[in-house]
């Protein structure tokens, strides 16, 4: 299985795919349909991952021993923007 790269990571987050960690082994991974429901999955290279965290395009969604998930940075600003303007 070929592991997802940035670009694929951040299209299909955007589609609806989630990005979990687990905390326990370290291993990120995306999700078709969140974290855990039970979806096509797609492996992420857990360097890959660091570097869209360091970089701030990703933010921690949620923690759940032992699962933390993410969501795009942009997508978490603009729902912020809305909450704002309601």
């Amino acid at each position: 299985m070929a592991l997802a790269n940035t670009k694929e990571i951040l299209c299909l987050m955007s589609d609806g795919w989630q990005l979990g960690l687990d905390t326990s082994t370290g291993r990120p991974w995306l999700q078709k349909d969140g974290c855990g429901i039970g979806g096509e999955t797609k492996q992420v290279h857990t360097s890959t991952f660091l570097s869209l965290r360091k970089k701030k395009l990703i933010i921690s969604n949620g923690y759940h021993f032992p699962l933390e998930t993410y969501r795009l940075a942009a997508l978490a600003s603009l729902e912020e923007e809305n909450v704002g303007t309601s």
